[in-house]
């Protein structure tokens, strides 16, 4: 029952995207800050 309004924004999105499709898209962005950050310390490593 303390889910109810949880349950219901998910509903509610589900006719957008999966639970599935939003995991992927926050790994997706997790791993392009990893490696932005790789890069960027690259990068200052070079100058």
């Amino acid at each position: 029952v303390q889910y109810n309004g949880v349950a219901t924004i998910f509903d509610e999105m589900e006719t957008v995207t999966s639970i599935s499709d939003v995991i992927e898209i926050i790994k997706d962005k997790a791993a392009m800050r990893s490696s932005l950050m790789t890069l960027a310390t690259l990068f200052l490593r070079c100058t």
